[in-house]
């Protein structure tokens, strides 16, 4: 199954996002190629669970050690939303 972010823009192979400071990534070496968070090997999954389970970007942020701003580029990815 093709993960929902992998025809998106937001979501690459862990070099190129690096190099265009991207926030997910979907590379076969990590995670078995499901969206992670840049970095940090955090699926996207579990991030917008959490997310829908009523979580605040800011605690999920603390969390995880990650800008807010990464976080909710993410959940977007994940969940299929515009950015």
């Amino acid at each position: 199954m093709t993960p929902k972010c992998a025809t998106r823009s937001c979501c690459i192979d862990f070099h190129t996002a690096e190099l265009l400071k991207k926030s997910v990534v979907i590379d076969p070496r990590v995670a078995f190629g499901r969206p992670v968070l840049v970095g940090t090997g955090i699926p996207t999954a579990i991030l917008a669970e959490r997310f829908k389970a009523g979580e605040l970007l800011k605690d999920l942020a603390t969390d995880y050690g990650a800008d807010e701003e990464k976080i909710q580029e993410a959940i977007r990815c994940e969940l299929g939303l515009a950015a």
